[in-house]
């Protein structure tokens, strides 16, 4: 937990020069190495090798959250009359992903014990990755038709 809040100042610190899409679809991949990690050691494979795996997982995990913040107050400051919907879809599906989250988790951890939240971390990482990839085609795509204009 110490190494997980460490890791989101220091994304807060540099998060202002990355690019917002390709930082978010880099750390939802943070979620295979923790994961793949995580179920090593449960299973009693090396500290040594799968150790530093899992803190470089967190390391990029913890940038999603930073980054998911920035990108909404991007998206909220160039639709500034949209501001109060886009917060309050926020606010809503983050108390979905709660409930959602823990009811599945729950699911997960029944039926695999520790090793099925890394399994759903890896399954809702790959689910992740759909609508980053389309909003990053989307964007590019709308920047080409700005600048042709």
């Amino acid at each position: 937990m110490l190494w997980f809040a460490v890791c989101v100042v220091i994304w807060a610190l540099i998060m202002g020069r990355l690019p917002r899409l390709s930082t978010l679809l880099m750390t939802v991949f943070g979620s295979v190495p923790a994961s793949v990690g995580l179920i090593a050691l449960n299973h009693g494979y090396s500290l040594l090798i799968f150790g530093p795996l899992v803190l470089i997982g967190v390391f990029l995990e913890a940038g999603f959250t930073p980054t998911a913040l920035t990108h909404l107050a991007d998206i909220s400051q160039d639709l500034a009359k949209y501001r109060g919907l886009l917060m309050g879809l926020y606010s809503v599906m983050l108390g979905l992903g709660q409930v959602i989250g823990a009811v599945v988790g729950g699911l997960f951890a029944q039926i695999a014990y520790f090793d099925g939240l890394p399994y759903l971390t890896m399954i809702l990482a790959c689910v992740a990755i759909g609508p980053l990839v389309a909003t990053m085609i989307l964007q590019r795509s709308m920047s080409g038709l700005v600048a042709a204009s």
